[in-house]
């Protein structure tokens, strides 16, 4: 078993002082609990052998079954090891910063891929503000983002939490969900 990190080893030695033990609460582990996440390597492995095989695949479960805490403290860190570049978490359902006739999904899906990474990063790849992201296209933004971190020796992942936003906020809008398919479609 891995060293755990100072975090992790105090959470599970009781320390309440400084964690709460080995439960995160109500909230998912984080692939910073990754230490702590066991007795779903199954389900991880499950996942991961359907990633080697399809392109698309969606973990659908009642809400609070434990989706985000598999992906991203079990199968988040075994891929990263397997050589994958894993984006930031995407979610859609960010509104736009002003009217501005822009797709709201997205610059949603860029502004959480940017919000993943550090400043220094946003700065070195000229995006400041999350202004500047509208308008931008996905395939856009996916090859100028390959191209400064590269595709990763077993390939890239993009993973959309809450994707059902894509049809609960703004519902009406098929214009702009038809365009966010077909540009995502393209990488």
């Amino acid at each position: 078993m891995p060293a755990l990190s100072p975090r992790n080893a105090a959470r599970l030695a009781g320390d309440v002082g400084a964690a709460s033990g080995p439960f995160v609460g109500p909230g998912p582990f984080s692939e910073a609990d990754k230490e702590l996440f066991f007795g779903r390597e199954t389900d991880v492995s499950r996942v991961r052998s359907l990633l080697r095989t399809e392109r698309i695949i969606v973990l659908h479960s009642p809400s609070g079954a434990g989706k985000t805490s598999l992906i991203q403290a079990g199968l988040v860190p075994r891929l990263r090891q397997d050589g994958v570049h894993v984006f930031p978490t995407v979610r859609v359902g960010q509104p736009l910063p002003a009217p501005s006739g822009a797709n709201r999904f997205a610059f949603s899906a860029v502004a959480s891929l940017e919000s993943g990474f550090t400043s220094e990063d946003r700065k070195h790849s000229g995006v400041r503000t999350d202004r500047e992201l509208v308008g931008i296209r996905l395939s856009a933004y996916f090859t100028h983002r390959t191209a400064m971190h590269g595709r990763g020796a077993g390939g890239r992942l993009l993973i959309f939490d809450q994707f059902e936003e894509l049809f609960t906020r703004s519902p009406h809008d098929h214009r702009a969900r038809i365009e966010f398919f077909t540009d995502l479609a393209k990488d």
